[in-house]
């Protein structure tokens, strides 16, 4: 949307002050969670999918952090998800000890996780990829994620505060 002239208009001169998006209802029967409940999984899609986000993280710009940065984020992150998961009325007991676990394991293998971010091969990465959010269906314009075809995997979520990723 442009404002020009006082008004707002599509397509025309002026400074934009939002963007339009065109969405298309991603088809039910193409979600992996629909599939896996209904026995139908075409393997041959999801490994192609899993090999398509490999490409797609091995060619994401790493995030540069110290070892201790990356260890603190990673223990602000399992806080976070043990808050959200009380705040669903999960019992808080059960909750309490996988985030313990969670943590004992950062604490004894804090130098592995802390020279991962010493090798630069930490990505920003959406970490929710979970069946409900992963719809498998044929690419449009080549299985490449820069074609403009945003068809092939979904990833949706709560991550990237609140940004939807969509990858081909």
């Amino acid at each position: 949307m442009i404002e020009a002239g006082g008004e707002l208009r599509l397509g025309t001169e002026g400074i934009p002050v939002d963007w339009l998006v065109v969405m298309h209802r991603l088809p039910g029967t193409a979600m992996l969670e629909k599939q896996i409940k209904s026995s139908a999984v075409e393997y041959q899609r999801v490994t192609a999918a899993a090999d398509l986000l490999a490409r797609f993280y091995l060619d994401a710009a790493s995030v540069r952090l110290s070892g201790n940065q990356y260890l603190e984020r990673l223990r602000e992150g399992i806080d976070d998800h043990y808050q959200q998961l009380i705040d669903y009325s999960l019992p808080e007991d059960r909750v309490k000890r996988v985030r313990d676990q969670q943590m004992t394991l950062i604490e004894k293998h804090s130098a592995v996780f802390a020279d991962r971010a010493k090798a630069g091969i930490l990505v920003e990465a959406h970490g929710d990829l979970r069946p409900e959010h992963v719809c498998l269906t044929e690419p449009q314009n080549g299985p490449s994620w820069r074609s403009g075809t945003w068809t092939t995997i979904s990833a949706r979520g709560a991550g990237h505060g609140g940004k939807k990723r969509w990858i081909t």
